[in-house]
């Protein structure tokens, strides 16, 4: 995994900016500019992923899994 590039421009004339990227400074103004790259994250999941479909092999349909779950609820009326 690479490392993250990060570099600061501390002089830059706000006129040279795109204007999506300016978008209300003054382009007669002087901006600071920090650039920092994402990093991939190939193999990160959000966490609730990991648990995602973790019974799937079971055969458990949704159906299956509703109907259980009224079936304990009612128990206990």
């Amino acid at each position: 995994m690479s490392e993250a590039t990060k570099f600061i421009i501390d002089d830059f004339p706000a006129g040279e900016l795109p204007a999506s990227v300016r978008r209300n400074i003054d382009p007669t103004h002087r901006v600071r500019i920090t650039v920092e790259e994402i990093p991939e994250q190939a193999d990160k999941e959000p966490r609730y992923l990991r648990y995602w479909g973790a019974a799937s092999h079971l055969g458990t349909t949704t159906e299956e899994a509703v109907a259980r779950i009224r079936a304990l609820r009612d128990e206990w009326d």
